[in-house]
């Protein structure tokens, strides 16, 4: 059991890693943090960098860890960055990117105006979230009822400019 413990540790640490750093590592972007709380609200936050509109609502409720060892504060550290790539094209990043999320989301829906979503990733603390659990459209990313299980660490979403198309 610690090993499974230990390796998953170290998944999330390589994931932590690898992906947040590629995903914010742009020169130009627009970086916003935010506290998510587990109330169970609809939250909406919202970043604009250039012409590119990145709105990530969402509500959760508490997880397993947080509450216990957070009496003072209940809530989370997330950040949102909006930012274009060397290539050209713009990417949004939603997450957590200082440790695990223990928040259970009842529900999670990102909003792109400006551009067309050309691919999206998205990760839970673990692993890959596989695309069933979400559905894409050209300017929306939302959870599927039934599927999602309600964890998640990470999304990140291409865009590709409307002026490019």
């Amino acid at each position: 059991m610690a090993t499974i413990t230990y390796l998953q540790s170290l998944l999330s640490i390589v994931l932590f890693i690898s992906l947040p750093s590629q995903c914010f590592a742009s020169s130009q972007s627009e970086l916003k943090s935010f506290d998510a709380k587990p109330n169970g609200q609809l939250t909406t936050v919202t970043t604009t960098f250039e012409s590119i509109h990145c709105q990530f609502s969402f509500a959760v409720v508490g997880g397993t860890n947080e509450l216990s060892i957070a009496s003072s504060r209940v809530s989370q550290n997330w950040a949102m960055k909006v930012s274009r790539e060397k290539d050209g094209k713009y990417t949004c990043v939603v997450t957590r990117p200082d440790r695990d999320s223990y928040l259970v989301f009842m529900n999670f829906k990102l909003n792109i105006k400006g551009g067309k979503i050309s691919h999206v990733e998205a990760y839970d603390k673990d692993s890959k979230l596989n695309s069933n659990v979400y559905t894409v459209t050209d300017s929306e990313v939302r959870h599927v009822e039934g599927k999602f299980k309600a964890n998640l660490k990470l999304i990140s979403v291409s865009i590709n400019k409307h002026d490019e198309l």
